[in-house]
């Protein structure tokens, strides 16, 4: 169907992306990478931590990935999610450490690999809750309590998690955000 789409041959697709979840994580992947850039550009300095930082970029890029329906429908497919949870935990790791450094946390490798873990197992959840409309009801929704759930894991109080998630969407209603063809 993508092939078809796109006017260009079967092959030529398989060639590039082994999968279709290989082909959605390298979007996402890319998304990422542009939404980072934008970030380093246009984030002001005294306002920057760690914290702040994933939470808008995890917000920015969900509010794209779950703006239509058959890239949510292939981003929450339970076959994707598990490509996800192998795929993307050392990511996860990196990211809970910056914020646990960035907060003088000094949380251990072995907890942050626990937290890790129960971020991955958190957003399985929370995907799984959002695809079927109960519980979290929209992509901002789901990138607050994203945002919140990190804040969570690496032990940030409530205080901090508060300012840090509307400084978030501060930021997000004031800039318009990078975006990828397959997720316009």
């Amino acid at each position: 169907m993508i092939a078809d789409e796109l006017g260009i041959a079967q092959g030529t697709v398989t060639y590039h992306f082994k999968n279709k979840s290989q082909m959605l994580f390298d979007h996402i992947n890319h998304l990422f990478f542009i939404t980072h850039e934008y970030l380093r550009e246009n984030l002001e300095e005294e306002k920057f931590n760690y914290y702040l930082y994933y939470s808008i970029l995890y917000i920015s890029t969900h509010r794209q990935i779950m703006k239509d329906e058959r890239t949510r429908a292939l981003f929450g497919n339970k076959k994707h999610i598990n490509v996800l949870l192998r795929d993307k935990l050392a990511d996860v790791e990196k990211m809970l450490k910056r914020i646990s450094d960035d907060f003088r946390k000094g949380l251990t490798e072995k907890e942050i690999r626990v937290a890790a873990l129960l971020d991955i197992g958190g957003r399985d959840q929370m995907l799984l809750a959002l695809n079927d409309n109960y519980v979290i009801e929209n992509a901002d929704e789901y990138g607050n309590n994203l945002a919140y759930h990190i804040g969570i894991l690496v032990r940030l109080d409530e205080a901090t998690i508060r300012k840090n998630i509307a400084l978030a969407y501060e930021f997000l209603d004031s800039h318009v955000m990078p975006t990828i063809l397959l997720l316009e």
